[in-house]
């Protein structure tokens, strides 16, 4: 089924500094539905009206449901981090939000199971800047960004941990790199979804730069390896 419709989104500001919102979310007034249950895909874009850089943010989205006539709400959280780890900064030095830049947002939670959508309230929970400040109001924001941070650099030392028990080559770290490779939780420490996320954001770094710079690129990182693995 097509075209049953649309829903209200509501769109919670930070409050105004002057006349300024320091960091805004700019979300459309409705989003269509393709199904009274499925949302059509929301798209929110966070412009930053202050003279600072932008690092990092979370975004916090309450959706209001109808499910046998009655009303119920979820919530969740969607992160962005253009830090995540010093080795993925040292190689997007350009990657943060500047002063008037625009950031897209991922496409928000989109399909219930058995509940029609009534409507939904978009709010920017955390922001971080470059000089290390943060606004919001900081409900889950910075925990999250701080457990997926946490998982990548728990990947990259035991990452570092393999290279230096595989003699110091590439070759050590190649099967592990491997797009079917599943994670070795336990043995990274891992303790919740955040950090998986973030162990799986840095193996994903590692074997783009792999790919894109050879194992020069990528061992760069590991010439402390020694240091890491003996903590």
């Amino acid at each position: 089924t097509q075209g049953e419709g649309t829903v209200p989104v509501e769109t919670r500001q930070m409050e105004r500094v002057g006349l300024l919102i320091p960091v805004e979310l700019k979300c459309p007034a409705r989003v269509e539905l393709k199904e009274p249950n499925a949302l059509d895909g929301l798209s929110c874009t966070l412009k930053n009206n202050t003279n600072k850089y932008i690092t990092a943010g979370a975004v916090h989205t309450t959706v209001t449901l109808e499910r046998e006539g009655k009303s119920l709400v979820l919530s969740s959280y969607d992160a962005f981090d253009t830090y995540l780890h010093p080795d993925f900064r040292d190689d997007h030095r350009d990657n943060l939000i500047a002063p008037g830049g625009e950031y897209p947002l991922g496409e928000l939670p989109a399909a219930y199971d058995n509940a029609s959508v009534r409507g939904l309230t978009v709010q920017l929970d955390y922001v971080e800047f470059a000089d290390h400040t943060i606004m919001g109001v900081n409900r889950g924001g910075e925990r999250i960004i701080n457990d997926i941070r946490d998982g990548a650099a728990k990947y990259k030392k035991w990452l570092a941990r393999k290279f230096n028990q595989g003699g110091r080559s590439i070759h050590a770290l190649l099967p592990l790199l491997e797009d079917n490779q599943a994670l070795p939780l336990e043995e990274l420490g891992i303790l919740n979804p955040n950090q998986e996320h973030g162990a799986i954001l840095y193996l994903k770094y590692a074997r783009r730069t792999y790919k894109a710079k050879g194992a020069a690129g990528l061992t760069k990182h590991f010439k402390q390896a020694n240091s890491l693995t003996n903590d």
